[in-house]
């Protein structure tokens, strides 16, 4: 249940039950504000709050004039609160909100870039693919640093709003194995010319076959296939594909599968026992 100057309530009931009682208690506030390393207001700024650590991101507003923003409604426990705007590095920190005395002041500091193109074994521009930076040994809510950004037509991308510190770039397409380069860091104010990084992808592993039935040997037209990996070997997390009409041919690339790694292929069919056998992933 929810009501404006509340914090949310809920309760457990079993279906059918008549009376059922949500004791609303009175919501908590708390007054942020944003300024830059100068001590003036960062208007505009977007605030998000994260009420535990399987919640979304839960947008709450901008920034005024005063860099001032508002929580209203919150909640008697701890949540961490994301400060961010373009040309900033993001700001997440936890707050108790029964502990605040005055104002919460975020201090955001001059983000860094980086700029490098996607390109493929041949040195040919790829277009499409997901760049992001992070740093791989933090907490896993605060590992991804900086903006996205998708590889354009040349192959040619920008990260923005980038703390200092060292972190890993990623590039990743669906068919390719995932390219990173680690210890990059942003920089301020970059020129034009400067040189850019170079991020390779190449052609991601991948586990192929037939599907025939077992008596007549004619191939199977609507199928399903999920490959599966020991967790001791290699992670490797892939949804079930489905194919129709192939002529019973298949195969599944993943980038997070490992060339000659063992693998596991399952398969089902409407009207068929369902199959699993082992795989070797190939090099593409």
């Amino acid at each position: 249940a929810q009501k404006a100057g509340f914090q949310e309530g809920s309760t457990t009931a079993d279906a059918g039950a008549s009376n059922i009682a949500i004791e609303l208690k009175q919501g908590l506030s708390i007054t942020l504000r944003v300024l830059d390393p100068t001590g003036a207001a960062v208007v505009g700024a977007k605030v998000m709050i994260v009420p535990t650590i399987f919640s979304g991101w839960l947008p709450r507003g901008v920034t005024d004039e005063q860099g001032r923003k508002v929580l209203l409604d919150l909640a008697d426990k701890p949540f961490d609160v994301i400060v961010q705007k373009a040309g900033f590095v993001r700001d997440r920190r936890a707050i108790e909100p029964s502990k605040v005395a005055g104002e919460v002041v975020i201090s955001l500091l001059p983000g860094g870039s980086l700029r490098g193109r996607v390109v493929d074994e041949q040195d040919r521009p790829i277009a499409g693919a997901s760049v992001y930076c992070q740093k791989p040994e933090a907490p896993f809510a605060k590992r991804e640093i900086g903006s996205r950004a998708t590889s354009d037509v040349d192959g040619q991308f920008e990260i923005t709003d980038l703390p200092s510190d060292p972190c890993t770039i990623y590039a990743m397409l669906e068919g390719y194995a995932r390219a990173s380069l680690p210890g990059v860091r942003g920089v301020a104010n970059m020129a034009d010319d400067q040189p850019g990084l170079v991020l390779r992808l190449k052609p991601a592993p991948k586990v192929a076959g037939r599907v025939l039935d077992g008596v007549t040997g004619e191939p199977v037209q609507m199928f399903m296939v999920q490959v599966v990996a020991d967790p001791k070997v290699q992670r490797l997390y892939e949804d079930p594909v489905l194919f129709e009409n192939s002529q019973g041919y298949w195969h599944v690339q993943h980038w997070q599968m490992r060339a000659n790694a063992e693998l596991f292929v399952e398969i089902t069919a409407d009207g068929y026992a369902p199959v699993r056998r082992r795989a070797l992933a190939l090099d593409a």
